[in-house]
């Protein structure tokens, strides 16, 4: 579907003001790029506007790092969007194939994160 003029879309069918946010390659499997979401994300929403993110790919390879990621973003954005990268797709560096059991489980898992 075509929009036009101030035909779009609404997130959760209300309208509003928005603040879109977009971030992508955080790797919070390092150390340093924890603290620095942990920080980021320790306000609570204090906006009138509501507050989504895009997080483009790359949070880290760890699913139970990458839950816990998105758990931050949820606590502070009204709507949060993810899509998979690379490193939150890799599962073993001695198995490269895309297609193997193992890289098919962890798509399968990552759907079912929130």
């Amino acid at each position: 579907r075509e929009w036009e003029g101030e035909d779009w879309p609404l997130v959760d069918e209300e309208g509003g003001e928005w603040e879109v946010y977009a971030i992508s390659d955080i790797h919070t499997d390092m150390k340093e790029n924890w603290l620095w979401l942990e920080k980021n994300t320790a306000s609570k929403k204090c906006s009138s506007k509501k507050r989504c993110i895009i997080i483009a790919g790359d949070i880290a390879a760890n699913l139970q790092t990458i839950k816990e990621s998105l758990r931050l973003f949820i606590q502070v954005y009204d709507q949060v969007f993810y899509i998979p990268g690379n490193h939150c797709l890799w599962c073993y560096e001695d198995n490269p194939n895309p297609m193997s059991p193992d890289h098919l489980q962890k798509r399968s898992s990552l759907r079912k994160l929130v």
